[in-house]
């Protein structure tokens, strides 16, 4: 996943950075990749409501698959 820059089924999300963060399902939300218009991006929530330290550790894991 290192080399990735599009998450999300229809690749809203620009990095894992952004589809880890919560403000994603907010209904202003902007996403930063491939953009159909302000609004939240959908998907599963896990790892939302990780710590800071947590979600660097799982977002460091991802880039080395």
């Amino acid at each position: 996943m290192w080399y990735r820059t599009a998450f999300g089924h229809t690749g809203q999300a620009q990095t894992l950075e952004e589809w880890l963060d919560p403000a994603r399902l907010q209904p202003d939300y902007m996403p930063k990749g491939f953009r159909l218009g302000p609004g939240p991006i959908e998907g599963h929530e896990f790892g939302l409501k990780l710590d800071h330290n947590d979600k660097e550790a799982l977002i460091a894991f991802l880039k080395t698959l």
